[in-house]
């Protein structure tokens, strides 16, 4: 019986990686554009630091 479960765990699993990928894929330029954007304006903050908070 646990077998049987693990089984269906595993595969769920497997089928919810697949959706989650191929969701990934299938990005427009400009939703890629805004990702790059949003990875460069956090690797700049993180270079200098990070947020400065006013002090």
């Amino acid at each position: 019986m646990t077998k049987i479960i693990f089984i269906i765990m595993f595969v769920f699993a497997i089928i919810t990686y697949l959706i989650f990928l191929g969701a990934s894929k299938c990005k427009s330029d400009y939703e890629r554009e805004l990702e790059d954007k949003e990875q460069m304006k956090y690797l700049e903050q993180y270079k200098n630091g990070g947020k400065k908070s006013g002090k």
